[in-house]
């Protein structure tokens, strides 16, 4: 429920769905309000993640629904923009094995330059075709 919150915000405002996109992609574009938007957004994404994982931990999610949070997740974080935020302040904002997990995966999708397009890819109708079964690029 707390995810699909979270993406409704997006549908609720298209400027707002915008500028997370291009926060996303270079954070620097965008102004420091929308930095500001983003931030919240973002954090929002992170307590998310950050529920599923205490769960896991815990054994009250099963593993492979966990394994789709987390490669949701890290699929997100490895934007050019998110990996600014994440550094800047995210990594603050939960617990050390967390963020040591978190700084692992990054580290694995390093240099992936198709990262804003996958994290994205699901939003995208160019895309819907693809995606599924018997479907044409």
């Amino acid at each position: 429920d707390s995810y699909s919150e979270t993406l409704g915000q997006l549908l609720a405002d298209p400027d707002l769905f915008e500028t997370v996109i291009r926060g996303c992609q270079d954070w620097d574009s965008i102004t420091p309000f929308q930095q500001s938007q983003c931030h919240i957004f973002y954090h929002q994404h992170l307590m998310h993640f950050r529920v599923a994982f205490q769960l896991h931990e815990k054994g009250s999610i099963d593993d492979d629904v966990y394994q789709s949070i987390e490669d949701v997740q890290i699929k997100f974080m490895a934007n050019p923009g998110n990996r600014v935020w994440w550094k800047m302040v995210g990594e603050s904002l939960v617990e050390e094995k967390l963020t040591r997990l978190i700084n692992d995966k990054l580290a694995r999708a390093e240099g992936t330059d198709a990262a804003t397009t996958e994290a994205w890819a699901f939003f995208d109708p160019k895309n819907w075709g693809a995606a599924s079964p018997g479907g044409t690029s």
